[in-house]
């Protein structure tokens, strides 16, 4: 027998003739690492060979085909590692390529993709709440991700009252960053407020306020001033809990707002 048509079998390791071996690629002629019995024999047992590190695997160890795919066994030949480290590879090298497929993705997905991946995002929080807040709390528990986290709500809702949109990055948005904004609070804590002057104003009891509040911004451009370091400070909860709402007052006008100074 010719030496160039035999190929011995990874899993028996009998040179056979290639027409034991299943056929992979029929534009390329690769065949299959194991003969037609032994892969016979593996798929029967559960398992399956990787095409290219030649590893065997059990079926949950690799991606199952879609509706156009054509195997035996319904999944890839390839098993999950070897294909998330050449996807790696690829998008490495074509970074553009894949921004402007994601962006197709989004774009086309229809309104059932979108309800099942919310689905999927409610029961994985709901699986996992507590490991969640466990996170939250000692993150939260750092005066300066405290502050921090309060700021991006309360622009985060901003954006969504007048613009119903997103804000993106928000410290990029607004021209500081979260250390700036924690020294400019921190002289707040540890003394009285500035409202009630009773209450001493600690990190769990305080709220940031902005002196020109922020129910009066319209656009992106007065978010993004009412939310100038000069225009927050730290008050007592309570303080901030009794104001009247500002939607019963009147809409000072922009250019006459009260002074933006620093007072502790």
């Amino acid at each position: 027998m010719n030496s160039t048509l035999e190929k011995e079998c990874q899993h028996c390791h009998l040179k056979k003739h290639l027409s034991d071996f299943p056929q992979r690629n029929r534009e390329k002629g690769r065949k299959g690492p194991d003969c037609k019995d032994c892969e016979t024999k593996l798929r029967e047992s559960g398992l399956k060979r990787c095409g290219r590190c030649y590893i065997v695997f059990p079926f949950s160890g690799f991606y199952a085909l879609g509706k156009g795919g054509a195997s035996r066994d319904g999944y890839r030949s390839e098993c999950k590692n070897c294909v998330n480290e050449s996807a790696t590879k690829w998008g490495a090298s074509h970074k553009e390529v894949r921004r402007r497929s994601c962006q197709k993705w989004r774009d086309n997905r229809s309104d059932e993709v979108r309800e099942k991946w919310r689905i999927r995002l409610r029961d994985y929080q709901r699986a996992h709440r507590n490991e969640q807040n466990t996170r939250t709390r000692k993150r939260l528990r750092i005066p300066l991700r405290h502050f921090e986290s309060r700021i991006r709500n309360l622009v985060s809702q901003a954006f969504r009252r007048k613009d119903k949109s997103k804000p993106g990055k928000v410290f990029d948005l607004l021209g500081f960053t979260a250390e700036q904004l924690y020294d400019h609070l921190s002289p707040f804590l540890g003394r009285p407020c500035v409202l009630c002057k009773s209450v001493i104003v600690e990190q769990w009891h305080s709220h940031i306020d902005h002196i020109t509040p922020l129910f009066y911004a319209n656009s992106t451009k007065e978010i993004i001033r009412f939310n100038a370091l000069l225009n927050l400070r730290l008050i007592c909860s309570t303080c901030n809990l009794r104001r009247p709402k500002p939607r019963l007052l009147t809409r000072p006008i922009v250019e006459q707002q009260p002074s933006l100074e620093l007072t502790v």
